[in-house]
This record gives structure tokens, C-alpha cells and sequence, in this order.
């Protein structure tokens, strides 16, 4: 399936198979996650991030339209979102998205937190934007430059 979209940089397509990965988890938390890209960021997204080395925290790909956020150090899936790739459309929608719910492998903070966590890290890690990590409510101020660094800066 071809889902180039427009003119956009030509990067390479990170694969399934270019880092490590564990199966997606059974136990999956629905998230509401409402955002859409032009076609120049659908390409970014859909190009997904190989890391350099573990400490770059996130491999992200993309197959059939589900872009896969997984932690480079352990390979677990945390996150997914689904794109409407609709040809000849100039704007993407996110129309489904879930943070994994097997306790064993992710603690899922809150719905809202999640959201807000994953929207950072599509903007980071795979638009190139600058932007603050959000921080977790129940987390104390003296160690979020810890937990910042855990999560991908």
C-alpha cells in the first residue's frame, strides 16, 4: 500500500523490522486522541523514527495505517494510533488510538495525561518539533528531570 502523500521529503520508511519489538499487548486502553496532520506530516509520521542507539527511548513504524510506538530499550508496544488515509484529502485524522494496558509492561498514568504524552512525542519525535513534555499529576517537581529523561530527552 502506497501512503505517500503529496509532495513531501523523500526519508526513509522505518520497518517493523528495523529494531526489536515485542507483540502488541491483548490488554489495550482506548485513547480519545483528536489530531490531524497536513500531508507533509502524515509523511513524517508515516516514515516513523529508527533511534541511533537505545537512549533515543522511541521506534516508531507505521503498517496498513497504524503507526506503532514502541520503547527502544525493551521493545514493548505503548502506544498506537490510526490514520485515515484517505487519497486525495490535504488533511489526516487520527481515528483510533489506544496506550497499552498490560500493567506488566506499561503503568498507564492517566487518559488524559496519555494523550497528552503521546501528541508530545508524534510532535518530537517524528515532526521535529519543539515542545515541552507534559508532566504526570501525581509527580513530584524534583524528579521530573528524571522522569523527562526516561520518557525521551
Amino acid at each position: 500500500m502506497d501512503t505517500s502523500r503529496g509532495d513531501s521529503n523523500k526519508m526513509t520508511k522505518a520497518a517493523k523490522n528495523a529494531w526489536k519489538t515485542k507483540p502488541y499487548p491483548v490488554s489495550r486502553t482506548p485513547l480519545n486522541i483528536n489530531l490531524s496532520f497536513n500531508n507533509n506530516e502524515t509523511n513524517a509520521i508515516l516514515n516513523g523514527f529508527v533511534p541511533k542507539s537505545m537512549d533515543d527511548k522511541w521506534f516508531i513504524y507505521s503498517e496498513n495505517g497504524w503507526v506503532y510506538f514502541h520503547r527502544s530499550w525493551v521493545g514493548y508496544c505503548i502506544y498506537a494510533i490510526l490514520l485515515d488515509l484517505q487519497p486525495n484529502e490535504s488533511e489526516t485524522r487520527i481515528i483510533s488510538s489506544w496506550v497499552n494496558g498490560d500493567s506488566s509492561e506499561y503503568h498507564c498514568i492517566d487518559l488524559k495525561y496519555e494523550n497528552e504524552l503521546l501528541t508530545c512525542i508524534i510532535n518530537r519525535f517524528l515532526l521535529k518539533k519543539i515542545t515541552d513534555f507534559p508532566t504526570p499529576p501525581s509527580l513530584h517537581k524534583s524528579k521530573f528531570k528524571i522522569f523527562k529523561h526516561n520518557i525521551g530527552e
